[in-house]
């Protein structure tokens, strides 16, 4: 019998992973079509703060989107039910991820929708994906972050923002959010003159302090702060519920210090804005 329950558990997963079907979700009051394809599909109900943030954000900044590291569409879908015609450009090296969120629009028929197939980086190469299983939101182009892993890799481009910025729709960008799993640095830098012109907002992942050596981590933090303080940015910390939902933000002198997981979601503020967005971004 416990042979027979093994069995059909792996068949099951088997045929799971060969499906490809549409489902229905509703995020932000809207209902959208999600696609699952050889059984993965973007998960809609994860990080509920980050509505709460877009919402105060898209209300307060105008200007295109940047979306610095897709994944599976999660921030698209957030975007697109809060403003549909916010104009939206995302960076995304994983091909699988780029054909996702390419059915993903097509579904809910979004507009305004660019995917830059690459990785931005400040250099134009090819570049291993450590944990490059389909869709997989810790995939890194930071070998270091997690030394003696053994996850599968696969060579993705990286581009600098330069070598791309002709191809990509024009205007004034408003919003960057950043989840690149540690390659927070080289994205900075790729943007630094893009951030200087426009003085967009940046909402941005810091991975905490964890793992048998943060040495590394940690000095890569401190470069980042080094980094976004250079271009004249205010660093604030998301505060959220217990639940999980957007209470605020507050100036956080600890950045990229934290142990806590909790503490790892930022919002990097123009200083001239500051005054301004602090108050708009109280729940």
């Amino acid at each position: 019998m416990r042979k027979l329950r093994s069995w059909w558990k792996r068949l099951g997963k088997g045929l799971v992973a060969r499906v490809n079907v549409e489902i229905t979700r509703e995020l932000n009051g809207t209902k959208i079509v999600v696609p699952v394809i050889e059984g993965r599909k973007a998960g809609m109900g994860g990080e509920r703060w980050m509505s709460g943030l877009l919402r105060r954000l898209l209300a307060a900044e105008k200007g295109t989107f940047y979306d610095v590291g897709v994944n599976l569409g999660q921030t698209l879908a957030k975007v697109k039910t809060l403003e549909s015609d916010r104009v939206y450009v995302g960076f995304e090296p994983s091909p699988f991820c780029q054909y996702y969120v390419g059915r993903l629009t097509k579904c809910n028929e979004w507009p305004s929708v660019t995917v830059c197939p690459c990785a931005l980086f400040d250099r134009d190469m090819l570049l291993p994906m450590n944990g490059a299983a389909e869709g997989e939101a810790a995939a890194t182009l930071i070998a270091e972050l997690r030394p003696g892993s053994k996850s599968s890799t696969t060579l993705v481009p990286a581009f600098r923002y330069d070598a791309v910025a002709e191809a990509l729709p024009h205007g004034k960008v408003g919003i960057i959010k950043i989840d690149v799993e540690g390659a927070e640095v080289e994205v900075v830098r790729s943007l630094s003159g893009l951030i200087a012109r426009d003085l967009p907002v940046i909402t941005l992942e810091v991975l905490p302090l964890k793992g048998a050596d943060t040495s590394f981590r940690e000095s890569r933090n401190a470069e980042l702060k080094t980094l976004l303080e250079g271009l004249g940015y205010v660093l604030h910390v998301v505060e959220k519920s217990a639940d999980d939902h957007f209470v605020g933000v507050k100036a956080d002198p600890e950045f990229g210090k934290h142990s806590d997981a909790r503490f790892k979601d930022y919002v990097a503020i123009p200083a001239a804005k500051v005054a301004r967005l602090t108050t708009a971004l109280q729940a």
